[in-house]
């Protein structure tokens, strides 16, 4: 703040009246638990989000202010867990229709000012088009930016069939801010061709389209992937990276022979780095829920209650009350932001898996709703909520001696599978559950 003063005056901290200002939404979840790092860091993201949210995502609020779009599509989860932000990406999934270039691809910042028009961000920033409809419909089982998207998905498809060399693609900026592994571009950017394919045909069936091409390129991309970036011998993918490794696992490359194998490799490489990361925003959005899903949830934990430098727990150390751009901040990055949120992934993973609210993806809209929490050692406690479009959805454990006291409200109309030590099978209501760990 610079005050200019035709006479000399004396000011005080009382003399200055600081106004948050953001996008207006409601909130509508929240979470917290026995860690107070995990807290704090969950509360800088939040700050984060809703500094970043001024009538579109942004990627921070006082340098670029830009729509990046891979900022905003890899911090979606969180928003719409936590802010009732559907007319926000609605609006900004129209700006995407309006964006769309003659032949066929998207800029890296929606709205653009123009001077990022080009394909030169690749299909990772591009998968806007294709995750933020994806989302929406998740938590809200309403498919309306899917209809609106559709064409836009289908011009920009068609523009990456005239982009490939021997079915990769290399354009693209790939895992942005990683630590000190870079992940060959080539290989994430097809992986995202990937996934986009699948996202197509998905879209198609919804819409009562055909799929078939979709499935088919996707098919094609799958087996190209494997072929020219999988070694089987020593179970590595592309260069071995935290994120490539994250990456074929998160996105089904991994056949189903070797997904346990590909897994505990990860683990083995996360494990000789002493739980360190070292990723950027790709990892950062996938990694996690791949060492949960193959059963690593503790070594999980490590990585994210880590407080030297490169993780989260560093930045709430070093004193920021919001996420920083990057791992390192230094004096000599004198124009990198303190406010980003596209790191800030890690606090919806912390809800969908220490108090294990998440939805079912074949049953969209939280007709049907899972709680899977997760009791790592290391907490006594975890709880979290969310007013979904449903209604409200809470889940709270703690520890009582050797017992676990699990406690969930489901909302009226829905089903729910809650797991324990066993799995039950509920519908609307209270619950309380008591099982030995």
């Amino acid at each position: 703040m610079e005050v200019e003063s035709s006479e000399p005056i004396k000011l005080f901290k009382e003399s200055l009246t600081a106004q948050f200002i953001h996008t207006s939404v409601d909130q509508t979840g929240s979470f917290s638990c026995s860690n107070e790092l995990l807290n704090k860091i969950w509360k800088a993201t939040r700050q984060s989000y809703l500094s970043n949210l001024q009538s579109i995502p942004t990627d921070c609020p006082q340098r670029e202010k830009n729509g990046w779009t891979a900022d905003a599509w890899i911090s979606m989860d969180f928003g719409l867990q936590n802010f009732d932000a559907i007319t926000v990406y609605e609006k900004w999934a129209n700006d995407m229709v309006d964006n769309e270039a003659e032949k066929g691809y998207i800029s890296c910042i929606i709205p653009s000012a123009g001077w990022d028009l080009g394909n030169g961000c690749g299909p990772v920033w591009a998968g806007a088009m294709f995750f933020v409809p994806d989302k929406i419909d998740q938590y809200y089982g309403d498919i309306t930016a899917i209809k609106r998207l559709y064409g836009v998905c289908e011009r920009y498809l068609q523009f990456l069939k005239t982009q490939e060399e021997n079915g990769i693609l290399s354009q693209g900026l790939g895992d942005w801010v990683f630590y000190k592994t870079s992940t060959p571009t080539t290989f994430t950017s097809t992986a995202f061709y990937f996934e986009e394919n699948k996202l197509m045909a998905q879209f198609a069936r919804k819409l009562g389209k055909d799929a078939t091409p979709y499935d088919n390129k996707a098919a094609e991309l799958l087996s190209t992937l494997n072929v020219k970036f999988f070694n089987h011998d020593s179970l590595i993918y592309a260069n071995g990276s935290q994120a490539a490794m994250a990456t074929a696992l998160y996105m089904g490359i991994v056949p189903k022979s070797y997904e346990n194998k590909v897994a505990a490799k990860l683990y083995e490489i996360v494990q000789k780095n002493d739980f360190q990361l070292d990723f950027g925003m790709i990892g950062s959005k996938f990694m996690l829920p791949v060492l949960v899903k193959y059963g690593y949830v503790q070594a999980a934990y490590k990585m994210i209650t880590k407080e030297t430098v490169p993780s989260w727990g560093a930045f709430i150390k070093q004193g920021y009350k919001t996420l920083p751009e990057s791992w390192t901040v230094n004096n000599a990055s004198n124009d990198a932001s303190l406010n980003h949120i596209f790191l800030g992934d890690v606090s919806s993973w912390m809800t969908k898996t220490f108090a294990g609210i998440n939805f079912d993806n074949d049953n969209r809209g939280y007709n049907h709703i899972i709680i899977k929490p997760h009791f790592v050692k290391d907490l006594s406690w975890a709880k979290a909520e969310y007013h979904s479009i449903k209604g409200l959805i809470k889940s709270e454990w703690k520890r009582k001696g050797n017992a676990i006291e699990l406690k969930v409200t489901i909302p009226e109309n829905t089903t729910a599978i809650v797991y324990t030590d066993i799995e039950h099978r509920i519908s609307g209501g209270k619950y309380t559950f008591i099982f030995s760990t």
